[in-house]
């Protein structure tokens, strides 16, 4: 039986390192898009957010009227 041996002249990447370059490139595109996710996540929640506190506005000055309490805010 006749064995090969390899002394990597033409710099090729052997098998092993292969797969953990392409593992990792696969990791990095997860990473990125769950970052991405989280971003527009974010964003969604800040304007949420937003709007909620806009309604509790509301309702504060709606609830101090109710009650006769007329106070202006700066």
């Amino acid at each position: 039986m006749k064995t090969y041996g390899c002394d990597n002249k033409d710099k090729v990447i052997p098998a092993k390192d292969f797969v953990i370059i392409r593992l990792k490139k696969e990791i990095d595109t997860l990473a990125d898009r769950l970052s991405e996710r989280l971003k527009k996540e974010n964003e969604l929640l800040k304007k949420e957010i937003a709007v909620l506190k806009g309604e509790n506005a509301r309702l504060y000055r709606a609830l101090r009227e109710k009650n006769g309490i007329l106070r202006f805010n700066a």
